[in-house]
């Protein structure tokens, strides 16, 4: 996992106030594995967010913080392969 997903995970633990321990990090390659896995972890720390809300703010980040365009962000894409986090 290269620096920018560390960051991006990193974001994501303090943006909905979740900790993914590093073992699970290293299984995430795609979008959806981190938005499923904020949905779950949220709703695991009693501070659910719904599917919709997650994939928002995950957008959000990843268009503001690492300059992807929103049409390059899909459930399928790898963060290094497709999005250029390396």
């Amino acid at each position: 996992m290269g620096l920018d997903t560390v960051e991006l995970v990193m974001e994501a633990e303090e943006a909905f106030g979740i900790s993914i321990p590093d073992a699970e990090a290293a299984t995430l390659s795609t979008v959806d594995d981190l938005h499923r896995y904020v949905v779950m972890a949220s709703t695991a720390a009693g501070r659910p967010v719904t599917g919709q809300e997650a994939w928002t703010r995950l957008c959000d980040i990843l268009e503001h913080s690492y300059a992807v365009r929103r049409s390059k962000i899909t459930p399928s894409a790898r963060m290094a392969a497709d999005l250029g986090l390396d």
